[in-house]
């Protein structure tokens, strides 16, 4: 599965819990016809939705401003590797202490890398430091709530692929890797065009223990072809200058040993093992048809037929089971001003008031069958006007908030009323739920209706 789509199923549903359901229905109609697997559907429905809003366009410009603030990673990396290599071996460093230049090249590299590997032991730690640095040059670009939207759906997808550290981790390996070779060639330059003396100092470690050091940093470069300094070498080094060019140069090739080994070689194995690993984790990602948007969608999305028995012979011994669609010809025809109520209590009586002449009674939908019969009526039969009755006693769910939605998609002008919104004279906390839910999703506010009172256009007088 590709990670576009699983990152744009993650966009919609993100911006769904943010500011209400989208107006979906006409999409998902056509997508029940289809016969695809659902996973497909729901990438469909996103990529549809996507486009249809504009969001596809967003989520393009903010991985252009990723890239771009990847760029700028980049370039960060390459002038810092220069700035680097100059500190070092500029033009006042004509002698050079082999400690300080060993700590300063690959101390902080090397403390980083073993903070990688303590990670493994330490799952909670998943975005290294150079991985926020990214994270805040991204949000700092991200100038509008839908880059915003399109940048966390970003980071939650690479979460639920369990893909972050690996990320991060690819990251920093090649932020580290651009500094050191850019670090490496230009040290490479000035030795070849500059001369450069080198000798170590310490007040309280012996001669023997720096050489120590040497021969257990320099083994494993040895391996490869860079000279490792002699014992005599080390110590004549130690404190004073030596006057042999070739001393020089050995310890030039020292240097570089180091770099290419415990910088660039480590760097590398890290950056291309966490690579593959990222590769591998997006490889494996897969939508989550258990989470709570994504369980309510796939019900949406499924067809489920009506069951119906048709008898093979005229003995009636024997029927086999047929598949019908839903017939919206139960349904009264709709007429330009309709009231239908829906999800109401088996106890509350329908209608809940004497509703006036010209006014179509649609019933009270209380199935889903119902109701899709009825948004097959609305889009065969435009309506100008229609009327939601709703009980506000449970809470709004995201089905009713879809269900609803989808209706105003069909009406010129929509209007929802709330039953047993009042309790002791005084607005319910549930029917206050409603009303803010309701506005949540585009209903105005004028035709959200707590009292049968305000319903003057629907009730007979």
């Amino acid at each position: 599965m590709r990670f576009r789509d699983l990152w744009t199923v993650e966009t919609i549903s993100n911006t769904e819990a943010e500011i209400g359901p989208f107006e979906d229905q006409q999409i998902v109609n056509s997508l029940r016809t289809e016969r695809l697997p659902i996973k497909q559907k729901i990438i469909a429905r996103a990529h549809k939705l996507a486009l249809r809003d504009s969001i596809a366009q967003s989520m393009d410009r903010w991985a252009l401003v990723a890239k771009l603030s990847t760029v700028l990673f980049v370039l960060f990396a390459i002038l810092s590797g220069a700035g680097l290599a100059y500190g070092n071996f500029g033009p006042s460093n004509s002698s050079i202490n082999l400690l300080n230049l060993y700590v300063t090249l690959l101390g902080v590299n090397l403390i980083v890398f073993t903070f990688w590997i303590l990670t493994f032991f330490f799952t909670k730690f998943k975005v290294t430091p150079l991985g926020r640095v990214w994270i805040w040059i991204s949000e700092k670009i991200s100038s509008t709530p839908s880059y915003v939207r399109s940048f966390h759906a970003f980071l939650t997808t690479i979460g639920k692929a369990g893909a972050t550290k690996w990320l991060f981790s690819t990251l920093s390996h090649g932020f580290w890797l651009l500094n050191l070779v850019t670090a490496t060639i230009l040290i490479m330059l000035l030795l070849a065009t500059r001369s450069y003396s080198f000798n170590w100092e310490t007040t309280i470690l012996s001669s023997s223990s720096f050489a120590d050091f040497v021969d257990f940093v320099g083994y494993v470069p040895s391996l490869l072809g860079f000279e490792l300094p002699s014992k005599e070498l080390i110590i004549n080094s130690s404190n004073t200058i030596s006057g042999f060019s070739e001393d020089h140069k050995k310890w030039s090739w020292w240097v570089l040993g180091q770099l290419t080994v415990w910088g660039i070689l480590l760097r590398f194995i890290a950056f291309v093992f966490s690579s593959l690993m990222l590769k591998t984790k997006l490889k494996k990602a897969d939508i989550d048809l258990e989470s709570t948007g994504i369980a309510t969608l796939v019900k949406r999305l499924q067809y489920k037929p009506i069951q119906t028995y048709r008898p093979s012979d005229t003995h009636n011994q024997k029927y086999d089971l047929e598949s019908i669609r839903v017939n919206s010809s139960a349904l009264p025809n709709l007429g330009k001003i309709t009231i239908a109520g829906v999800d109401l209590s088996s106890r509350q009586i329908w209608p809940p008031f004497k509703i006036k002449e010209g006014v179509v009674d649609a019933g009270h939908l209380n199935s889903r069958s119902m109701k899709n019969k009825f948004i097959s009526k609305l889009s065969d039969n435009h309506v100008d006007r229609l009327l939601v009755v709703l009980d506000s006693k449970p809470i709004p769910d995201r089905g009713i908030q879809y269900l609803v939605k989808s209706f105003s998609q069909y009406a010129s002008d929509i209007s929802v009323y709330l039953l047993n919104s009042y309790q002791e004279g005084l607005l319910t906390n549930r029917a206050q739920i409603w009303i803010q839910t309701l506005r949540d999703i585009g209903i105005k506010e004028n035709n959200i209706h707590t009292d049968e009172s305000d319903l003057g256009f629907w009730r007979a007088s």
